[in-house]
């Protein structure tokens, strides 16, 4: 059910300089107030919002272990890690809160992404823990005939909405990347393979297999080619054919009716999932592993 929330923030760079009318526009406020009618840098910014959480299916968060440094959990689909714009009682965070006080995520796992997931008991615990060797293992069910390899493609990061100049502008700051891949199973339309990266970027997984040419299976971001393709090609006809397909995308979920109360949008209740699972996470002498449910049996002994 929507709700209200008070919300209170720093005043973001693109707001300097610009009046408050404007920041209430942009994050959807109904009321809003600040010590100053044109924002300046270091304001705090406080408004009040009509909350519409997105959806997220009703799916249990498996505890796999705890002890009074951490919480690990198995993570399913759909689910946040923590709460974002859109997201925030169903959270994994958040709903872990009752049982465990606030947690602190090791790393964040993608919304749609599945699997282990390490959360510390206290920032420092975290802090602590942190400064040891760690590492994570995804497992990937991708399309076609894949044999592995490596990707080293620079990771751009950006916001579609915000236009063409500004990707340029992102790829300027691209950041470096690799991830290893290895091919562990294949049948006749799909490739299991085991992803291990070297650095950790936004979508580093998904993208660098969308390059390779085998998308994820059901990544509806990157399994059309169309992101390869401005990658490969950063033109503008590029740029709009990915900005025409998030637009389709959305179209599909909208519901055509408005909230009453805040013109939001409504959009349809929609389970998605993609088919890629952190499978395996090491940190001191923990080594916590999950497996998810597209294993076949043959691999389930080996892992």
């Amino acid at each position: 059910m929507p709700y209200y929330r008070t919300v209170t923030a720093n005043a973001k760079g693109r707001w300097i300089g610009k009046p408050l009318e404007y920041v209430a526009k942009e994050v959807g406020a109904l009321k809003i107030s600040g010590p100053h009618d044109i924002v300046r840098n270091h304001d705090i910014i406080n408004y009040e919002i009509h909350v519409h959480e997105a959806y997220v299916p009703d799916q249990p968060l498996q505890v796999l272990y705890s002890d009074d440094q951490l919480v690990v959990v198995d993570k399913p689909s759909g689910m946040p890690t923590h709460p974002t714009v859109n997201y925030f009682t169903k959270t994994a965070t958040e709903l872990l809160r009752p049982e465990y006080g606030p947690v602190v995520p090791c790393y964040r796992l993608d919304r749609l992404t599945t699997g282990v997931l390490v959360l510390f008991r206290t920032g420092e615990i975290a802090a602590d823990l942190l400064k040891t060797p760690r590492r994570k293992t995804y497992l990937a069910r991708v399309y076609g005939d894949f044999s592995g390899g490596e990707c080293d493609a620079p990771i751009v990061t950006f916001n579609a909405k915000r236009g063409f100049q500004a990707f340029l502008q992102a790829l300027k700051s691209a950041k470096p990347a690799h991830t290893r891949f290895q091919a562990l199973y294949k049948d006749s339309s799909y490739t299991i393979v085991k992803c291990e990266l070297e650095t950790g970027r936004t979508h580093q997984i998904r993208k660098h297999l969308s390059l390779l040419g085998h998308p994820i299976v059901n990544d509806d971001l990157y399994k059309d080619g169309l992101f390869k393709e401005l990658m490969a090609d950063p033109v503008q006809s590029n740029f709009d054919r990915v900005v025409q397909a998030s637009e389709l995308r959305r179209r599909e979920k909208d519901t055509g009716e408005t909230c009453p109360e805040c013109g939001a949008t409504i959009y349809k209740d929609v389970d998605e999932a993609i088919d890629l699972h952190c499978y395996e996470y090491q940190i001191q002498q923990h080594t916590f592993k999950c497996l998810p449910y597209w294993i076949p049996k043959s691999l389930e002994a080996i892992l």
